[in-house]
């Protein structure tokens, strides 16, 4: 029976492809391919760095009229472009501001609209009831344009006069006005209260009616004279307007 076969330079008793490790501590060498070569030289693979280098850089340099940033990308566009807020803000974006004419025939269609049913139950109580029940009548009828003004502004943004002549109240955000703010832009009219309440001395009662003219007045100048067509009425509620619908 023969025994296992010796290769040449292999050591007796020693069976071939066992036994053969690294020894601790080295590192077996890598990139070394087969021996391919003639003259039992061995072939290797291309070294590192042997490949060409990439072509470009990256990110990309900025490209059309914007400024050179050092990210290489462009900066964000300024204050004003591309939908951003600008120092008027809503003001820009709230519609046509309608003018000092326009709202004075819109109040006065108000006036009207609450003004003469306001004066057809203020006869029949004076009538029916004497000059007692006509004054009470009056006092709280005189807060009716108040409160007209005030629920229609915060509820559908326009009183119907303003529908009319396609007017609309907004407040200082764009949108409907608040309930406050309403009855801050509408304080002038209590007014009106103020007359009914001392209607019994015509001094004082005529005295309140000029400070009622000269209000109006105001209202009707400072508005012909803001560039946002804003009363002082507006600015004190905060910055209200009166805009084209």
């Amino acid at each position: 029976m023969t025994g296992p076969q010796q290769y040449p330079g292999q050591p007796e008793g020693q069976d071939p492809g066992y036994g053969q490790s690294p020894q601790y501590g080295q590192t077996p060498q890598y990139g070394q391919g087969p021996d391919l070569g003639k003259g039992g030289q061995q072939a290797s693979y291309p070294p590192p760095g042997a490949y060409p280098p990439p072509q470009g850089s990256y990110p990309p340099p900025a490209q059309g009229n914007y400024p050179p940033s050092q990210s290489g990308f462009p900066p964000p566009p300024p204050p004003g472009q591309y939908g951003a807020p600008t120092e008027q803000g809503i003001h820009q974006t709230g519609g046509q501001p309608a003018g000092a004419g326009l709202r004075l025939v819109a109040r006065i269609l108000d006036g009207l609209i609450v003004g003469i049913p306001v004066a057809i139950v203020e006869g029949i109580a004076a009538a029916a009831g004497g000059w007692a029940v006509g004054y009470i009548v009056a006092l709280i009828l005189s807060l009716a344009g108040f409160a007209y003004f005030v629920l229609l502004e915060s509820r559908n943004g326009a009183t119907l006069g303003k529908r009319i002549l396609s007017l609309r109240t907004v407040g200082p955000d764009g949108g409907l006005p608040s309930q406050q703010v309403a009855m801050r832009r509408n304080a002038f009219m209590l007014l009106g209260f103020v007359s009914a309440l001392l209607n019994f001395t015509f001094i004082l009662s005529g005295l309140v009616g000029l400070v009622t003219l000269a209000v109006f007045i105001a209202l009707g100048v400072t508005i012909a004279n803001d560039p946002n067509k804003q009363g002082f009425h507006d600015k004190f509620a905060g910055g209200s307007r009166v805009v084209r619908a």
